[in-house]
């Protein structure tokens, strides 16, 4: 029997206060490639940024996976030059209603954050423009018809395990799993504010979570963990219809710039803050291999990249977080209930909100101790991300070690899998 490679180079770019993450998958010259990016944003000096994108795009003209695990600047800024001259083949985006997208608004200034804030009236309607190449939208999370939202959400259908059978050839095609949602058109009356700007049929909920596989061999498994209280958006929303009714204005005008007072002044009332729903990913191999893993640190005194030990030789598996906040015990109950089964295979864990100590759960065990690696990424010198706190937590009680990861410094994993 031929034996196979799969080749998987994960990189956390430089890019300061954010967050841009890559994972190209090589399953040799039989196949094509498979690229994910998961966020592309930064709050650092942009030029950090942009170098980075004019790189990746030195190297790729398709995106087979790109997953926005929020909305917040320093995810997504960076996503428009990103995917402007690029074939995106899927989007998945968290589903974050107008409500919640208005709250980010409200912090801006519309001069300076023209396209941003219209990224955030329709992000739907964004995304489908001319400009650029989505195939499909994929929306995860969201109301469900009648579920509470303190029921845990069901994992979504698992395919069967198969190994690669090499005698198979061709593309590389992306299968999707996973219940979607049966209440279309109240998830889209909530979501997308244009809807005779973009065709609804295209439009896919999946309520419960999503699960993506490459081929028959390296699967991504998303979860969503809503942050909102049910009864205060209540509250929230029907001060924002009196305020619209008053004014006379629609939804997607509360967006304006006149307005951002008389609407900051609502949510004032309501929260002191309100914390994003965040797309939380697992990805890594789903069949049996052997493992060369090598971690790559960027050293910018010499521009050449070191490769360093070997981190597992077994766990291929990455769990990245977004700014999931999960330092109550059930927010922390529903992330490891759900990946329960993939925490044994997780080898490199990003630390949620770039390490923040907010966001971060200090008490032990809390199944999050067995990874290799755990990664920051934020501004060089930063106070707070990552918390000191957090990564001496990380260190005397996780047992792994810890990349910073900011403008300078970089991190890239390269893993081998040969195949039987």
């Amino acid at each position: 029997m031929i034996s196979k490679y799969i080749t998987a180079n994960q990189q956390f770019h430089s890019v300061g206060q954010g967050l841009f993450y890559s994972l190209n998958l090589d399953f040799s010259s039989d196949y094509d490639e498979f690229s994910f990016i998961y966020d592309c944003g930064t709050l650092s000096a942009r030029k950090y940024l942009d170098e980075q994108i004019i790189d990746f795009h030195r190297y790729y003209n398709v995106i087979d996976l790109l997953v926005i695990s929020h909305f917040d600047e320093d995810h997504v800024n960076g996503i428009p030059d990103l995917i402007s001259g690029l074939k995106v083949k899927k989007l998945v985006i968290p589903y974050v209603d107008w409500k919640e997208r208005l709250a980010i608004a409200i912090t801006l200034t519309e001069k300076d954050h023209e396209e941003y804030i219209s990224m955030l009236r329709d992000p739907v309607v964004f995304f489908a423009a001319e400009r650029f190449d989505v195939d499909e939208i994929l929306i995860v999370g969201g109301p469900d018809g009648g579920r509470s939202g303190d029921q845990e959400r069901p994992r979504p259908m698992s395919p069967k395990l198969v190994r690669l059978k090499p005698e198979i050839h061709g593309p590389l095609e992306a299968t999707v799993y996973g219940r979607k949602s049966d209440s279309a058109t109240s998830n889209t009356m909530n979501f997308v504010l244009q809807p005779s700007l973009y065709p609804m049929e295209r439009l896919k909920f999946y309520p419960d979570g999503l699960k993506v596989v490459a081929g028959t061999f390296w699967e991504f498994e998303m979860y969503t963990q809503e942050s909102a209280d049910a009864a205060k958006i209540k509250t929230l929303e029907k001060s924002l219809i009196t305020y619209m009714a008053t004014h006379i204005i629609s939804k997607l005008q509360l967006f304006d710039d006149k307005h951002r007072e008389g609407v900051r002044r609502i949510y004032r009332s309501v929260y002191t803050n309100l914390n994003q729903t965040s797309i939380v990913l697992y990805h890594g191999a789903m069949l049996e291999h052997q493992v060369v893993q090598y971690s790559h640190l960027y050293d910018p005194k010499s521009a050449k990249w070191n490769k360093t030990e070997v981190l597992s030789n077994e766990k291929t598996g990455t769990l990245l977080t977004g700014d999931l906040k999960m330092s109550s015990e059930k927010s922390l109950h529903k992330l490891t209930s759900h990946f329960n089964e993939f925490l044994p295979l997780v080898s490199v864990f990003s630390l949620p909100h770039h390490g923040a100590a907010a966001n971060w759960n200090f008490s032990h065990p809390n199944k999050l101790e067995k990874f290799d690696l755990y990664v920051s990424s934020a501004r060089l010198n930063s106070r707070n991300h990552p918390s000191k706190q957090v990564i001496k937590d990380v260190l005397i009680n996780c047992g792994g070690d810890v990349c910073l990861v900011n403008e300078v410094d970089e991190f890239a994993l390269e893993t081998t899998l040969k195949i039987a």
